[in-house]
C-alpha cells in the first residue's frame, strides 16, 4: 500500500495516475475538480483491472490544472 499526500490551496483540476516504467498507464486514482485542502490517496498496488502489479519501478504523476505536474518514483517489492 502506498499513500500519496498533496495540498491544494485553491479549487483545482486534479489528475493522479500510475504508470509503469515503459510509460503505460496502469490506473487513474483521481481525475476531476477538487476543493482546497490536504488529501491522502491510497494505491493498493493493483492496476485498473484489479490485478496486482509485479515487482518493479512505477511512477505516480500528479497534474494540477493541466499546468503543473509532479512525478514520484515508486519501487514495488512483492
Amino acid at each position: 500500500m502506498t499513500t500519496f499526500e498533496f495540498h491544494l490551496p485553491l479549487k483545482s483540476t486534479v489528475s493522479l495516475k500510475i504508470y509503469d516504467a515503459s510509460g503505460k498507464l496502469l490506473l487513474t486514482l483521481k481525475d476531476g475538480e477538487m476543493g482546497p485542502g490536504v488529501y491522502k490517496v491510497l494505491w493498493d498496488g493493483k492496476n485498473s483491472s484489479g490485478s496486482r502489479v509485479t515487482s518493479g519501478v512505477y511512477f505516480c504523476r500528479l497534474v494540477l490544472n493541466n499546468e503543473e505536474s509532479f512525478t514520484r518514483k515508486i519501487v514495488m517489492l512483492r
